[in-house]
């Protein structure tokens, strides 16, 4: 298995984490999530990417919780629909404000029904920057109508528990299939056929592993080498300074940029 790496904490990957000194080379990141009756999930993670020190940050969230919110000139409201969720109507201003960035984490909270769905589908099919799934979000995403055509995308970055690759492997009748307690060395090689196939970038906590994969190669550290564990390599931090040092590191190896996240 060649296309597989697998490092440890003291590993020099050669990646910079000393914030630019230009504000502007310091990355842009939009933070996306949120529902008529939750928002915490969003403004931990909003907080998280300041204390990171990425250049300009802002969170974009329905306008059902507009009430709710005090008034942040870092939170951006976007049209929702009756259920409290982003309406298919929130695409067109997301799509200029994402332009205008380096990258976004759609981090989740975001609801159940149609018109989100819709709303996401489309964000992932049109937009030209890089896009990280994660949580919940990823779930929602796999319900839309246009799964293999963003899946084709070398921008989008899906953060997934072995269940939601599964559940995605299921939706696309990948001719691969896999349980919840797939050997590792079975699921390495399905990432790394997958990714031959298709240009996103997985990125998969799993036994004891976190596990990245785009283009067919495969990069893995045993999760105690770094501060994470099975419940704490959701809660938005992770995939903040994965997003961070890609920004950061313009033109070297994003698989290490993302693996250099997970020991610094």
């Amino acid at each position: 298995m060649d296309y597989w790496t697998q490092y440890k904490k003291d590993v020099d990957l050669g990646i910079d984490f000393e914030r630019p000194d230009q504000k502007r080379m310091a990355g842009r990141l939009l933070i996306l999530g949120g529902h008529a009756n939750s928002f915490f999930v969003v403004s931990n993670v909003l907080n998280i990417a300041e204390r990171e020190e990425v250049g300009e940050v802002k969170a974009f969230m329905p306008d059902s919780l507009s009430e709710k919110i005090p008034n942040n000139d870092k939170v951006v409201f976007l049209p929702s629909d009756k259920s409290g969720g982003f309406s298919k109507t929130a695409i067109d201003p997301m799509l200029d404000n994402l332009e205008q960035t380096d990258a976004a984490i759609v981090i989740g909270d975001m609801g159940k029904n149609a018109e989100t769905v819709k709303f996401l589908d489309e964000l992932l099919t049109k937009s030209t920057k890089d896009v990280l799934l994660v949580r919940d979000a990823a779930d929602l995403a796999l319900t839309g109508d246009n799964v293999e055509d963003w899946l084709e995308k070398d921008n989008i970055i899906l953060f997934l528990s072995v269940a939601q690759f599964k559940k995605l492997l299921k939706t696309i009748y990948y001719p691969k299939v896999i349980n919840l307690t797939v050997p590792v060395v079975q699921l390495v090689e399905i990432m790394h056929k997958f990714t031959l196939s298709y240009n996103i970038t997985l990125a998969i906590p799993y036994s004891g592993l976190i596990i990245f994969a785009k283009n067919g190669e495969v990069l893995s550290i045993r999760m105690d080498q770094t501060k994470y564990d099975a419940l704490t390599v959701f809660n938005g931090e992770l995939v903040v300074k994965m997003m961070k040092l890609k920004m950061w590191n313009v033109g070297k190896n994003s698989l290490e940029c993302f693996l250099a996240s997970c020991i610094n």
